[in-house]
């Protein structure tokens, strides 16, 4: 039995067989290919599904590292004006304004005394 050349990295080639052979193991070799292709396919099976629960896994924990919360709890703050839009550049502050400031424990309210940069 010949395979396609585009299967021949699946399932290894199997020898050829003649004469008495030909006719004892025609039977076996007939399935043989069928299972090693089974048995195959179910291992690669397994460990693709496998690779991908580890990948979804590794995934979750890093948007969970990446969430709000915790960015916060690593110590960053968001800094909101007095209409609650985020500030980004300190070029829209002026002295005196006030600010709300979250950080991972709770919120503070916070004045400008002078603004650099921006």
């Amino acid at each position: 039995m010949r395979l396609h050349p585009a299967h021949s990295d699946v399932v290894p080639a199997l020898p050829e067989c003649t004469g008495d052979d030909a006719d004892r193991h025609a039977g076996v070799l007939e399935h043989r290919p069928l299972l090693d292709v089974r048995l195959e396919v179910g291992g690669e099976a397994r460990r693709t599904f496998g690779y991908g629960r580890r990948r979804r896994a590794g995934l979750a924990d890093r948007l969970h590292d990446l969430g709000p919360g915790q960015v916060l709890r690593r110590g960053y703050a968001v800094v909101r004006n007095e209409a609650g839009g985020v500030v980004r550049d300190p070029a829209a502050l002026s002295p005196g304004q006030l600010l709300e400031v979250e950080v991972a424990a709770g919120c503070f309210t916070a004045a400008v005394e002078a603004v650099f940069g921006g």
